[in-house]
C-alpha cells in the first residue's frame, strides 16, 4: 500500500469512530484536571493574597518568575513532587488507551466493551514495550547530551562566538529528535506485531519493529512525517492565536479555554489517525507476507506429501516382494518336506516306469516268429478238435439216456 492510500484510509477509518474520540478526549481532560486542580490549590494557598496571578495574566515577565522561584521555592517543590506522579499516571493511561485504539482499528469496529477490553488485555505487553523504547530513547539522549556537552566544554575557547555552541546544540537536538521519531515508529509497529500475532514477547516485537521500519524506511518515515505535519500546523496556529488573547478578562479566559480544548481534541484525533495509517501499511504487508508464507507452506506440504506417497509406494512394493519371496521359500520348504517324507499312497513315477534290468530282452528272427505262429495255430486246432470230441461224447451220452428211458 502506498503512502497516499494509507494516509487517506487512516483518516476515513478514524472518522468512523466518534464515540472513541470522546472517550479519549474526556480521559485526557480528566488527567489535565487532576494535574491542574492540585497545582491551582497549592498556588492559591501560597499566593492567594499576592498579585502574582495578575502579573502572569498580563504576560510573560522574567522578573516575576525570578521572584517566584526565590520566595516560593518550597511550594514549587511540592508542586513538582505531585506532578511527577501525575505524569506517571498519565503515561500508564496513555498505554491503556493505546491498547483500546489498536484493538478498535484492527477489528474495524467500535464497542465500549471491546475498547476497554483491548486496553486491559494489551496493557502489560504494551507497557513493557513502551518502557523498553523509552529507556533506549533516554540512553541516546544521555549519550548525545554528554558527547555534545563534553565537546563544547573542551572546545569552547576555540569558538569564534557563542553562536557556534548554539548551532552545535541545535544540530544535536535535531539528531536526537530524528532518533526519537525512529524509535517512536518502532514502538508503534512493535505494538501492531503484538496485536496481529497475539504475542506477549516484547523483545521479538521490538526487533520486528526495527526490521520493518528499516526495511521500509522511506515509506514509514515519509508517512510519519506527513502525519506529523498537520499536528505541527495545528500547534503553530494554536500558539499563534493564543498569544494574542490575554486572560485578563472573562471572555479572554473563555476563548483560551475553548482553544485549548479544541487543541486537545485535535491532538487525540491526530494520534488515532497516525496509528490508523501506520496500521494500514503494516497490515497490508503483513497479509502479503502471510499469503507468501501460505503459498510456500502449501508447496512444502505438497512436496512432503509426494515424498511420503513415494515412500509408501516403495515400502508397499518392498513388502509385496518380501511376501512373494517368503511365499516361494515356504513352497520350497513344503516341497522339500514332502520329498523327504513321501506319502504311502503317493505314486513314484520314476520307480514305476523305470527300466527292469532283470527282464531279458530277446530279438526274434522271422523264422522263429513264423514257427511261433504255426505252433499257436496248431495249438488252436487241437483245442478245437478236443472241443468237438467232447461235444460228440456229450451227444452220445444223451442218446443212450433217451434209449434207456
Amino acid at each position: 500500500m502506498n503512502i497516499a492510500k494509507a494516509y487517506t484510509k487512516g483518516f476515513i477509518q478514524t472518522a468512523k469512530y466518534p464515540r472513541m474520540w470522546f472517550i479519549l478526549y474526556f480521559a485526557n481532560l480528566l488527567m489535565a484536571l487532576l494535574l491542574a486542580l492540585p497545582i491551582f490549590s497549592v498556588l492559591k494557598s501560597n499566593f492567594g493574597h499576592s498579585d502574582f496571578f495578575q502579573q502572569l495574566l498580563a504576560g510573560y515577565d522574567a522578573t516575576v518568575f525570578n521572584e517566584f522561584f526565590y520566595y516560593y521555592g518550597d511550594a514549587l517543590s511540592a508542586i513538582t513532587g505531585g506532578i511527577k506522579w501525575l505524569l506517571l499516571a498519565y503515561f500508564l493511561l496513555s498505554v491503556f488507551l493505546t491498547g483500546g485504539i489498536i484493538r478498535t482499528l484492527n477489528d474495524d469496529r467500535f464497542s465500549t466493551s471491546s475498547f476497554f477490553g483491548g486496553g486491559a488485555y494489551s496493557f502489560f505487553r504494551y507497557l513493557g514495550l513502551s518502557i523498553l523504547v523509552a529507556l533506549i530513547q533516554i540512553f541516546f539522549l544521555l549519550v548525545i547530551a554528554a558527547s555534545v556537552g563534553g565537546y563544547i566544554g573542551s572546545h569552547f575557547s576555540n569558538f569564534q562566538s557563542e553562536l557556534t555552541a548554539y548551532y552545535i546544540g541545535i544540530a544535536a537536538a535535531v539528531i536526537y529528535l530524528f532518533i526519537f521519531l525512529i524509535f517512536s515508529m518502532v514502538s508503534d509497529y512493535g505494538k501492531f506485531y503484538l496485536e496481529l500475532n497475539d504475542s506477549h514477547n516484547i523483545f521479538k516485537a521490538f526487533w520486528d519493529g526495527i526490521k520493518y521500519v528499516f526495511k521500509h524506511f522511506v515509506k514509514t518515515l515519509s508517512l510519519y512525517l506527513i502525519l506529523l505535519f498537520l499536528p505541527a500546523v495545528v500547534m503553530y496556529v494554536y500558539l499563534y492565536f493564543e498569544k494574542d488573547y490575554k486572560m485578563a478578562t472573562s471572555i479572554g479566559i473563555l476563548i483560551v479555554f475553548l482553544m485549548q480544548q479544541a487543541f486537545i481534541f485535535l491532538r487525540v484525533f491526530l494520534r488515532t489517525w497516525i496509528l490508523a495509517s501506520e496500521l494500514k501499511i503494516y497490515d497490508d504487508d503483513y497479509l502479503k507476507l502471510n499469503e507468501v508464507e501460505e503459498v510456500v507452506q502449501s508447496i512444502v506440504d505438497q512436496k512432503v506429501k509426494e515424498i511420503e506417497n513415494k515412500k509408501e509406494i516403495v515400502s508397499e512394493s518392498v513388502i509385496s516382494r518380501e511376501k512373494a519371496e517368503n511365499k516361494v521359500l515356504e513352497t520350497q520348504k513344503e516341497q522339500n518336506i514332502k520329498d523327504e517324507n513321501p506319502s504311502e499312497y503317493q505314486i513314484n513315477f520314476e520307480e514305476t516306469f523305470a527300466k527292469n534290468e532283470n527282464i531279458e530282452e530277446k530279438v526274434l528272427t522271422e523264422e522263429e516268429i513264423m514257427q511261433r505262429m504255426v505252433e499257436e495255430e496248431a495249438g488252436h486246432d487241437e483245442v478245437d478238435i478236443q472241443n468237438q470230441d467232447k461235444n460228440i461224447q456229450e451227444e452220445e451220452l444223451g442218446e443212450d439216456e433217451d434209449a434207456k428211458g
